[in-house]
């Protein structure tokens, strides 16, 4: 049986690492109507091969935010996501090169970045958690709970 604070605590790492990987997936899915608008965007700021680099970009965001979502290589998926979010954080919202309030919009989305970022690093130290697709599969493989712990999968 568990206890209130266990179970609050599993809730809510639970429910954030669904919310986060949610994000993720559904920003990578919000690319694919918008493809030609981001791509232009993209090629006005440099991005070298603008439609394959979109197109990694959608792959890391998808495989990452749905992996995630699910539980599913967890700590893996988070990882990616960290690495991807400084990538982009940097290339798309160089705050520092811009002045007046284009300057204070980039400044706040490279805060909410870099935000997310350290998510993704929480994320990835705790791992998928109890209630995931990760957490199925050690038990089915007959993995002992304190083995799961371990591997950040209770």
């Amino acid at each position: 049986m568990h206890d209130s604070p266990h179970l609050a605590a599993q809730t809510t790492h639970t429910l954030g690492r669904i919310l986060l990987g949610g994000l993720y997936f559904m920003a990578a899915l919000s690319h694919i109507p918008e493809w030609s608008p981001t791509v232009a965007a993209m090629q006005g700021l440099g991005v070298p091969a603008a439609p394959a680099m979109l197109a990694v970009a959608t792959l890391v965001q998808a495989v990452g935010g749905l992996g995630l979502l699910l539980g599913w290589h967890g700590r893996l998926s988070a990882l990616a996501l960290a690495g991807f979010t400084v990538t982009v954080t940097y290339v798309f919202h160089a705050f520092w090169t811009l002045e007046g309030p284009m300057a204070i919009v980039e400044f706040h989305a490279f805060l909410a970045n870099v935000g997310l970022t350290g998510a993704m690093l929480m994320a990835a130290g705790a791992g998928s958690g109890p209630w995931s697709v990760d957490a199925w599969l050690a038990r089915r493989a007959g993995v002992r709970p304190m083995a799961l712990q371990a591997a950040g999968a209770a």
